[in-house]
């Protein structure tokens, strides 16, 4: 979705942007270059705020761009350990997919949701 204004939390994680309504519901807003431990995502044109829901969970992600949304399913993914790109050991990643011939890597959901890093 498009990036809308958030309200301000004191106290919180320099990653945590603010709090957004989203059709009646408070959903938490988080900088993904900033909780991954990289450059803030810029505010431009192509910034967009993608919203994550597992198990009743929901939590906005600040993004520089959106390409593509693709549905996958398990055979199509790549454990990060076995991965022939490269080997992650980082809880975050899920695994790799490729969609044609480019590779790309993946979060995991649930890992994001957690609280604190």
């Amino acid at each position: 979705m498009l990036p809308v204004p958030l309200l301000g939390l004191r106290g919180t994680a320099a990653s945590m942007l603010g709090i957004m309504n989203l059709r009646g519901q408070v959903v938490p807003v988080i900088d993904l270059g900033l909780h991954l431990g990289f450059a803030a995502v810029g505010e431009g044109s192509q910034t967009r705020i993608v919203v994550l829901e597992e198990k009743g969970e929901v939590l906005g992600l600040r993004v520089s761009a959106v390409e593509d949304v693709a549905n996958l399913t398990e055979s199509q993914i790549e454990p990060p350990d076995t991965a022939r790109i490269c080997q992650i050991s980082n809880t975050l990643f899920r695994g790799v997919a490729r969609i044609g011939q480019q590779p790309m890597i993946l979060l995991d959901a649930s890992e994001l949701l957690q609280c604190e890093r």
